[in-house]
């Protein structure tokens, strides 16, 4: 399972939830050293997994994430995508400006468009698997 987002709440629940029912976990977010750390965390649970640092904003880093954990894991069988960024706020629809759209939709969507053109290929040869695309964010 890949979570793109991977953090102490949804991802890190995640993580344990697949990891104990046999699913290999490939975690990415911005902090290789956070990552570490609920690597580390889920291997004292038994839980195979691995941190992989991409800002999913940058292109270029997250293809090279994803090789990586290709060269690691093998085919994406379950990827998650719930990145929060720090930097888009959520308003009402009628306080949204058409530059804090333009924002969120650099920030996240982008990030998700560039993150499906890394597993849908593979899904139009055959191989099966899952993916879920949301957004979450605080109050």
């Amino acid at each position: 399972m890949l979570i793109i987002g991977a953090g102490p709440g949804l991802g890190f629940s995640l993580a344990k939830t697949f990891g104990r029912n046999g699913f290999r976990i490939a975690l990415v977010s911005r902090t290789q050293e956070k990552l570490d750390q609920y690597a580390e965390q889920l291997g004292k649970m038994g839980i195979e997994a691995q941190g992989f640092a991409a800002d999913i904003t940058n292109k270029m880093q997250l293809i090279r994430a994803f090789q990586e954990i290709k060269n690691t894991f093998g085919t994406i069988d379950v990827m998650e995508f719930n990145p929060h960024s720090g930097n888009v706020t959520t308003t009402s629809v009628l306080e949204t400006t058409d530059e804090s759209a333009l924002q969120f939709f650099n920030n996240v969507v982008i990030g998700a468009i560039n993150t499906a053109r890394q597993v849908v290929p593979e899904r139009q040869n055959g191989v099966k698997g899952r993916f879920f695309l949301q957004a979450i964010f605080p109050q």
